[in-house]
């Protein structure tokens, strides 16, 4: 905001000024010669001079006053803490499905990778759906390369967790009414926009005890609102809070969009976690959407209560794709097994290839053992003669390389054995 003032105020004190430009150069078309500005001409230059600087030196003046006179200002709550609770549900209501697609950077205290990045797409929709996947990229190695890339499906009845390059699957039973599976069940768009489409399923936690999804906190006693609006992004937001353990600012010009929260540690009563969402867009009528999340995580490690800014973690992370509600596809939260697909039996530690084919994506195992560690076979010394030795060495190399990635990846390698050896 003040920063906005203090252009605003730049801008008007050098009006004059620009217009004294614009004179002196109608003049100087006029009056090409040098040397024949009368006296009343200069008498009115300096007179232009003297205000413009005057003007500056007020508006620098004036701008902390201003300022101050903002700060100061105070905006009473216009909801009760039940009319918000009220709002709030029924803005929650309207969300029946939402499929994001973003970008950010690893949460690396240190170090890691140059460029590093994960794409994470999120889906889910009533009653019980959910669809996630997770890759990670560098500068130097495209995301579609990671080997640890994850699919999640999560219907009903099951949940299905996908290896992409390994082209393994497994399936567990799920109830309708269960926690989702763990590794799922964090995702950081729960907490930052609050929306849970899911009818029977609980909504994970916080810290152990706070709720972290709307339906909860409308549903807790422990939510107040503040008896004063705070400014939040330029925004004048409600203020919903747990007192010493959760805060949240709500924007209810814009059917109470979640712009930013604090989490606090109960004990000690210092910040554990800050989500602020900034450059929102209306992606439907009443419904808007950040372009930039960002996420500041206080990592306590081992020493509980060491709350030092050193341990504190910045993440930011950039929404690259909405769809809302009818525009979400149904057939995203289908699974359908690649070619060569084999599905793991975890209670007998079976496999079994479900799906034909996949032959095409072993000549991609190789390229990507080459790309990713460097070994490039050397040709044979003549198109006549037989194939040297360094390159059946390197070709041994790789394809031992690429059994090893692909039995540890598949964490089958003594159930392989003890099937060689019947």
């Amino acid at each position: 905001m003040a920063a906005k003032l203090l252009i605003v105020c730049q801008r008007f004190a050098t009006l004059p000024f620009r217009l004294h430009q614009y004179r002196r150069n109608e003049w100087s078309n006029e009056r090409p010669v040098a040397g024949n500005q009368t006296f009343t001409d200069a008498i009115q230059e300096l007179g232009i001079c003297v205000l413009t600087r005057g003007l500056c030196l007020a508006a620098v003046w004036a701008l902390p006053l201003i300022g101050s006179a903002l700060a100061a200002e105070e905006r009473p709550a216009i909801y009760s803490s039940e009319e918000l609770r009220q709002t709030l549900d029924q803005f929650h209501k309207r969300i029946r499905a939402w499929h994001f697609v973003y970008e950010s950077a690893p949460m690396y205290a240190e170090g890691g990778p140059p460029g590093g990045y994960i794409r994470h797409t999120v889906a889910a929709k009533h009653p019980d759906s959910f669809f996630s996947w997770t890759s990670h990229g560098t500068d130097m190695f495209d995301r579609q390369d990671d080997p640890a890339q994850q699919r999640d499906y999560v219907t009903s009845q099951q949940h299905v967790v996908e290896d992409l390059f390994d082209r393994v699957y497994r399936k567990s039973a799920l109830a309708p009414e269960a926690q989702l599976p763990s590794a799922v069940r964090s995702q950081f768009l729960f907490a930052a926009l609050g929306w849970w489409p899911f009818e029977s399923r609980p909504a994970p936690k916080m810290f152990g005890d706070l709720p972290s999804v709307i339906p909860d906190i409308v549903e807790s006693p422990h939510y107040v609102v503040a008896p004063l609006q705070e400014l939040h992004d330029g925004r004048w937001c409600h203020v919903l809070e747990f007192p010493g353990r959760d805060r949240l600012w709500l924007d209810c010009e814009r059917n109470c969009t979640l712009m930013g929260r604090e989490i606090f540690d109960k004990r000690s009563g210092a910040v554990l976690d800050r989500i602020e969402s900034r450059e929102h867009r209306e992606a439907e009528p009443g419904i808007w959407i950040p372009r930039e999340i960002r996420r500041t995580f206080v990592d306590t490690g081992k020493r509980r209560h060491a709350l030092s800014p050193r341990n504190s973690l910045e993440t930011v992370f950039t929404i690259l794709e909405v769809r809302l509600n009818a525009d979400v596809r149904s057939d995203i939260f289908e699974f359908r097994p690649l070619a060569g697909s084999i599905q793991i039996f975890d209670e007998d530690a079976r496999f079994l290839q479900t799906e034909p084919g996949g032959t095409e994506h072993l000549e991609h195992v190789f390229q990507w053992i080459r790309r990713r560690y460097g070994r490039i076979p050397k040709r044979a010394r003549s198109a006549t003669s037989t194939v040297s030795r360094d390159a059946i060495v390197d070709y041994a190399v790789i394809l031992a390389a690429a059994f090893l990635v692909a039995a540890m990846r598949w964490g089958r390698l003594t159930a392989v054995l003890r099937h060689i050896r019947q």
